[in-house]
Order: C-alpha cells, then structure tokens, then sequence
C-alpha cells in the first residue's frame, strides 16, 4: 500500500484579541527554562517590547 501524501488547513478563532503588531526576528530571545506558565516546547521565542514581553507560540508544536 503507496502513502498519500494532503495538505490539512486549520484555522484558529480567538476569543479575544488585545494587541496585533509585528516582530522583528532579530528580537527574539530564546525560551528560558523557567519564569513562564507556558510549557517551554510551546514557545517558539519570547520578544521585549517595551516594559512587556511577547510570547511567541510554536503554532505547529500546539497543534500537532
């Protein structure tokens, strides 16, 4: 028996959302191994923007 390979589209609906921007790569940080609730494989960087940080999520991690 041959594998076939698809493609599968997802597509996500937030309840709320407080704030789009956009990231810069050069500013992300790697995750530290602890000081987030988040589990760390979930993470795929962290961003300061201002006096805040950004998690970035690993949307392929979460949903696979």
């Amino acid at each position: 028996m041959t594998a076939v390979a698809f493609t599968v589209v997802v597509a996500l609906v937030a309840d709320k959302v407080f704030a789009v921007t956009e990231v810069d790569p050069a500013d992300c940080e790697a995750v530290p191994p602890v000081g987030t609730t988040w589990r760390p494989e979930y993470i795929r960087a962290i961003v300061k923007a201002g006096d805040d940080f950004i998690i970035v999520p690993d949307l392929e991690q979460i949903l696979n």
